[in-house]
């Protein structure tokens, strides 16, 4: 679990693409149990800030793969964010190009293969 909430590594692509496949079906889980009301609503907010912070620090392991800072994960979750703000403005349409913009940073992450042997994040990973 040490692995999920520190980013101090160095993570391959596959390893990326079914964590980030696990959170996102654990974050629907939570939304179909607050919808359902009951005990779990005074957990979601922690719990949701739990799984974020865990999709953080899997995004910045896999930019370490690929020799790059962490900090690209502030201009990758604002590109999520305006892209969610855009659509509830009603702005479907600029939604959808910044939603197809998510989605092409997320197949760069699962795809462009990370640096071969050591970089300045350490070794390459198991």
């Amino acid at each position: 679990m040490g692995g999920l909430l520190w980013p101090r590594a160095r993570q391959r692509r596959a390893a990326y693409a079914l964590t980030v496949l696990g959170l996102m079906v654990l974050l629907a889980l939570l939304g179909l149990g607050m919808a359902g009301g009951g005990a779990l609503g005074v957990l979601a907010l922690p719990l949701a800030l739990l799984l974020a912070w865990m999709g953080g620090v899997n995004t910045v392991r896999r930019l370490h793969d690929m020799d790059r800072t962490g900090w690209h994960l502030l201009w990758i979750a604002a590109l999520s964010a305006l892209g969610n703000l855009v659509g509830q403005a009603g702005l479907s349409g600029v939604s959808a190009v910044l939603g197809l913009a998510s989605l092409a940073v997320f197949l760069g992450l699962c795809l462009i293969p990370g640096t071969p042997g050591p970089n300045r994040y350490g070794p390459p990973p198991p």
